[in-house]
């Protein structure tokens, strides 16, 4: 509590007087307030007035997101979060968004804010306008109930633009489940011939009762391997608890006789019923590639 003393001057019968008390909260919440008003009439009267009122304190910006379930698998293929920040009271110059505090058992991409170095793309907000920040979270790891990050907002008042404040509000707290079905790749070589087939091994492995149901798809956006022994649409069954592995054929279509890395297609495995998609979380991207005329040794040595 806190109290203020002030004097004011000799008033008029049927006249105003009016007088500001200035509040700084530091949390948001309500603020009780009382005047304790003492004067004293022509008449020698002395009257005490005690006039109480409550102030409801709210941060100048505030965080929202959609609602969610608190949990998420860690599948490979992630899941969007959309974040608001708004201008809740009064009209903010926003100087920076960022994202701090990331937790480790995931991967945030971001979309919406800007770099260290870079002014914000919406740097206005009136009161009650919000900019939103897309957010792509992949989680890795399993991982009880914990904040996925923080938003660090840097902002000031129009009145005084020279005042930058920072502010840091949380995103919403998730758990990590393991997926029902798991998906990686064994025996990925460590370098690849132009025109000779490389063999992978994808294990699958179900951590449930139930059976499950997939399609193991070979995606790329390129022409640089052809592909053999998995066809799009070709349904494999893994039974409860069961782990089995499926064979891909790659053959590098490298068009020149340069060596170098070639971007490898990306592995998804599809739950028939559900089209729920899982994912290889750590799947390499690259494959180094010789020409066919190099030997064995000599390509273990690029490699």
């Amino acid at each position: 509590p806190v109290s203020q003393d002030q004097l004011i001057s000799p008033q008029l019968a049927q006249s105003d007087q009016q007088f500001q008390v200035v509040m700084t909260c530091h949390s948001p919440g309500p603020v009780l307030l009382s005047v304790h008003v003492a004067y004293e009439t022509t008449r020698g009267e002395y009257v005490q007035l005690d006039i109480p009122f409550t102030v409801h304190a709210v941060l100048p910006v505030t965080l929202s997101t959609a609602k969610t379930d608190g949990v998420a698998t860690v599948n490979g293929s992630g899941f969007m979060l959309v974040a608001h920040v708004k201008a809740a009271v009064a009209p903010l110059r926003i100087h920076k968004l960022a994202l701090k505090h990331v937790t480790p058992y995931a991967t945030i991409v971001q979309s919406g804010g800007n770099n260290d170095d870079e002014e914000c793309a919406t740097p206005f907000l009136g009161a009650g306008d919000a900019h939103s920040l897309v957010l792509h979270v992949t989680p890795r790891e399993v991982t009880v109930s914990h904040i996925l990050a923080h938003v660090l907002v840097q902002w000031s008042s129009l009145d005084h633009p020279e005042h930058v404040v920072t502010t840091e509000l949380a995103l919403p707290s998730m758990a990590f489940q393991p997926a029902p079905l798991s998906v990686k790749i064994d025996d990925m070589p460590v370098f690849g011939t132009q025109g000779h087939v490389t063999w992978v091994h994808v294990r699958l492995t179900n951590h449930t009762i139930s059976g499950y149901i997939v399609d193991v798809k070979i995606g790329s956006d390129s022409s640089e391997f052809l592909v053999a022994g998995v066809v799009d649409g070709h349904n494999v069954q893994v039974l409860p608890m069961e782990t089995i592995s499926v064979t891909i054929g790659l053959v590098p279509l490298q068009p020149d006789e340069n060596v170098g890395h070639l971007t490898l297609p990306k592995v998804e495995v599809v739950h028939v019923d559900s089209n729920e998609t899982f994912r290889v979380t750590d799947q390499r991207v690259t494959l180094f590639v010789v020409p066919d005329n190099h030997t064995t040794s000599a390509a273990m040595l690029l490699a």
